[in-house]
């Protein structure tokens, strides 16, 4: 969809009763475009909402948001358009939605182990307010986490690309997530609790500590092995995530999950920390099927064309990265079980 003109964006405004308000783009979302709004009543951010969400899973952000608030957890609010509904739908424009600003903004990097420690806590904190919420979650994003899902995916690309420029390193690549993947014991993925479903370092605010996670289309039932691997893969790794030679940062780790401990609800037992242990691995090689995939049918929700000639370039550089962060995952699993205070079998 075309970026939108700012008579298109004073449109959407207006069914949020805010028309004339100063807007401007906020840099750093792949899913949503997202703009900040200044207007007579405060801070704002629109955002135009990716078609790969359904508009009902604004049902389940109100219901998080209000539960999150009553428990002290800051969340936005999201403010209701002109057709009665926590978002506006437009035949040409998208679907987009209105919520009031939170303090502190995204880092891109953790740099002290302070921000790790914030970092364990405040995802801690999130886990523990949402507890007791007894909301349905009907309307749910396709599973991020589905790693049956990722592999059709990509052997539909391999036989419908098999002309592409990439199939052949891609293929390559696929051997090599094989081989990795064949080290590593299946999660148990049936015992789920409520989770951000996307805890990445992009979604949380700092404002000298962690004040708020944003983006909570994502929230559902989840795996905690899939919700924690997936913030320490984030957290964690020394660059961007297409970085040509990451390593996992154990001093990182080793904070982040001391600052989760004051805020964890029950003993984890040893099954848990077991997958715990290995879910951060898992969430490397899943993410490589995907990027290795959308490598050859040239899609993505943003890429750098700064740096790369097309999407699939991008998106390879990022399926070979992750299949390189496991690795090193793999290589810290002793010292990821010390800190943790568990064996690795």
């Amino acid at each position: 969809m075309d970026e939108p003109s700012r008579d298109d964006l004073q449109r959407v405004l207006g069914a949020f009763r805010r028309e004339g308000a100063r807007v401007e783009p906020l840099a750093g979302g792949l899913i949503h475009r997202t703009y900040a709004v200044w207007a007579h009543d405060g801070e704002h951010v629109l955002q135009r909402v990716s078609p790969i969400f359904d508009p009902d899973v604004h049902e389940n952000m109100v219901a998080v948001t209000d539960h999150l608030r009553a428990r002290g957890v800051a969340a936005p609010s999201l403010h209701l358009s002109e057709q009665g509904r926590p978002w506006y739908a437009d035949s040409g424009l998208g679907v987009w939605r209105l919520m009031s600003r939170l303090r502190g903004r995204p880092i891109s990097r953790v740099e002290t182990p302070s921000q790790a420690r914030e970092l364990g806590a405040v995802l801690g904190r999130f886990h523990q307010a949402l507890a007791d919420c007894a909301h349905p979650f009907r309307a749910l994003r396709l599973a991020g986490h589905d790693r049956r899902r990722h592999e059709s995916v990509l052997r539909r690309a391999l036989t419908q690309h098999a002309e592409h420029q990439l199939v052949r390193d891609v293929a390559r690549l696929v051997t090599e997530i094989g081989a990795e993947l064949e080290q590593l014991r299946p999660l148990d993925e049936r015992r789920t609790q409520l989770g951000h479903g996307d805890p990445k370092l992009a979604n949380v605010l700092f404002d000298g500590e962690a004040t708020a996670l944003i983006d909570l289309d994502t929230v559902g039932p989840v795996a905690m092995a899939l919700e924690w691997g997936d913030a320490w893969r984030s957290w964690c790794m020394s660059g961007a995530e297409d970085d040509s030679e990451p390593e996992f940062r154990l001093e990182v780790f080793a904070q982040a999950w001391e600052g989760w401990r004051g805020h964890a609800m029950s003993p984890l037992t040893a099954a848990q920390l077991d997958e715990l242990l290995l879910a951060p691995e898992w969430i490397a090689l899943e993410l490589s099927l995907r990027f290795a995939a959308d490598a050859l049918n040239e899609t993505y929700f943003g890429w750098d064309a700064s740096r790369y000639a097309t999407a699939g370039e991008h998106n390879f550089a990022r399926a070979r990265s992750q299949v390189r962060s496991s690795r090193s995952m793999r290589r810290s699993r002793h010292e990821r079980a010390r800190i943790m205070g568990v064996r690795p079998s």
